[in-house]
């Protein structure tokens, strides 16, 4: 509503119309604030994948490591575990320690090849 003097001028306005414009200034303002908002999470997600992306790839590099470290480990205990090896040949069977020495074990002696 709107009222106007004698000189043609506006001396009051409509109420409701200024309501609107104060909710559009409103929502604005939570406009702005929502893109800000927006950009941040943005760069954090960002940085978060590139974090991520770093731990897979050091992931990936320890498992392989793990990897290494147990076959060499199995390989380190066969050759220091002693090894049971049948021969048919004599009658024999061969204890092998280390793959250094072999004992033979037979009826009558106990003798280091």
């Amino acid at each position: 509503m709107q009222v106007i003097n004698s000189h043609g001028d506006i001396i009051f306005q409509d109420q409701y119309r200024e309501e609107e414009i104060e909710e559009f200034r409103e929502l604005q303002r939570e406009l702005e604030q929502n893109a800000k908002n927006c950009r941040i999470l943005q760069f954090k997600l960002r940085k978060s994948e590139r974090v991520r992306d770093q731990l897979e790839t050091e992931k990936q590099h320890l498992e392989a490591k793990v990897r290494v470290h147990v076959i060499l480990w199995a390989i380190m205990m066969i050759r220091n575990t002693m090894r049971l090896i049948s021969s048919t040949r004599y009658g024999y069977t061969y204890v092998f320690c280390n793959c250094k020495h072999a004992l033979r074990v037979g009826a009558s002696s106990h003798k280091l090849v």
